[in-house]
């Protein structure tokens, strides 16, 4: 009889994740497989045979609209099939009202040290209020060191929020975006960040169309203290 051999792959939107390489990981830390958030799995290929995993891990689970789980993060050798570097963050992810609707890893490199490259993860949530309507984005961004990460910081990169009528001409809205520049100052060895903001207010006419935005423009510094990254001013 022949033997067939299969290479299984869990596929979680356009991250492909391989089930060995997840359940040697799993089975490492002492992870249930029952607790895992399998949707918002994710990983992230480096250099030199490495890879990322995101795991989310139930700590609660009200019913399926409101839980709240640790997050893992790993650094695993593909070529060894062993963890290079882990750190669980406690109750980092809370989907409730506001719903996680999608997790991924930032592919931009953020070096905020010399030659040292972070990493993000960024999340995006929403609620189904049809009054109320929000939509978030977050970015955490992450320093491996000493075989673990930490999380420099914690940040919103995208508000909007719709302050819905009946009809539209009495609705609302809300939208905060931003972007982050390294900047070339340093601080405790860490580059600045620079959070370039743009918030835009405006109201809806009776056919739906949005009419006059109210535009306002600024920035904020983040420097490096006490191991985080911290809003010191706003700059103009």
């Amino acid at each position: 009889m022949k033997t067939i051999v299969l290479i299984l792959i869990i596929v979680f939107g356009n991250i492909s994740i391989s089930v060995g390489q997840l359940n040697n990981i799993l089975h490492e830390l002492n992870i249930e497989k029952d607790s895992v958030v399998f949707e918002f799995v994710n990983s992230k290929k480096l250099l030199q045979s490495k890879k990322i995993y995101v795991i989310p891990v139930l700590v609660e689970n009200v019913k399926d609209s409101y839980w709240v789980a640790d997050l893992y993060l790993v650094k695993f050798d593909t070529t060894t099939n062993q963890i290079v570097s882990k750190s669980r963050f406690k109750n980092m992810l809370t989907s409730d009202a506001v719903s996680i609707k999608k997790l991924w890893i930032d592919s931009t490199p953020y070096f905020l040290q010399e030659n040292v490259k972070s990493f993000g993860i960024r999340i995006f949530s929403a609620n189904n209020s049809s009054v109320d309507y929000g939509e978030f984005e977050e970015i955490y961004i992450f320093e491996e060191v000493n075989n673990s990460f930490n999380n420099l910081l914690k940040l919103a990169t995208r508000q909007f929020i719709s302050n819905r009528s009946t009809d539209c001409e009495n609705t609302q809205e809300q939208l905060r975006t931003s972007f982050l520049i390294i900047d070339k100052h340093k601080v405790n060895n860490h580059f600045n960040i620079i959070e370039s903001v743009t918030t835009e207010e405006y109201g809806l006419n009776n056919n739906c169309e949005i009419g006059k935005k109210h535009i306002r423009k600024y920035k904020n510094l983040f420097q490096f203290k006490n191991g985080i990254y911290r809003n010191n001013q706003r700059k103009r």
